[in-house]
C-alpha cells in the first residue's frame, strides 16, 4: 500500500504527495496527466507510471469529488497522513481512496 502525506496550509493551499517523493512540482509527467489535468484542472498534479504522485491546489472545487468517482486513478487504496505544516506533527492518519482524501481536505481546507 502506498503512503501519502496531506498538507493543508492555513487558507493558502493543500497538497497530497507520495511520502518518499523527492521530485518537485515540475517533474515530467506521463501523457495521461494531460487528460487528468484537463478533467480536474488542479494547479499541481504529477502522474508517473500510471499512478498519482502529487495533487495540489490553492482552492477546493466540489466538482472534483463527482469527477473522481469515474476516474480509475482516484480509486487506489492508500494510507494518508495529515501533517501540520507548522509543527510537522501528525494530525490524522487513515486508509482510503483519493476520493476519501479529497473529502478529508474539503472538510479541513479553509481557502
Amino acid at each position: 500500500m502506498r503512503k501519502f502525506k496531506i498538507t493543508i496550509s492555513k487558507g493558502d493551499n493543500w497538497g497530497i504527495c507520495l511520502k518518499d517523493f523527492t521530485g518537485g512540482w515540475d517533474t515530467p509527467n506521463d501523457k495521461i496527466n494531460d487528460e487528468f489535468f484537463n478533467k480536474f484542472v488542479m494547479a499541481e498534479s504529477v502522474i508517473k507510471n500510471g499512478e498519482i504522485i502529487v495533487l495540489g491546489e490553492y482552492t477546493f472545487n466540489n466538482k472534483w469529488l463527482e469527477l473522481a468517482k469515474n476516474e480509475p486513478l482516484m480509486a487506489e487504496i492508500c494510507e494518508f497522513t495529515h501533517i501540520d505544516t507548522d509543527s510537522k506533527k501528525e494530525i490524522a492518519k487513515f486508509q482510503g481512496t483519493f476520493i476519501d482524501a479529497l473529502k478529508y481536505i474539503q472538510m479541513h481546507f479553509k481557502g
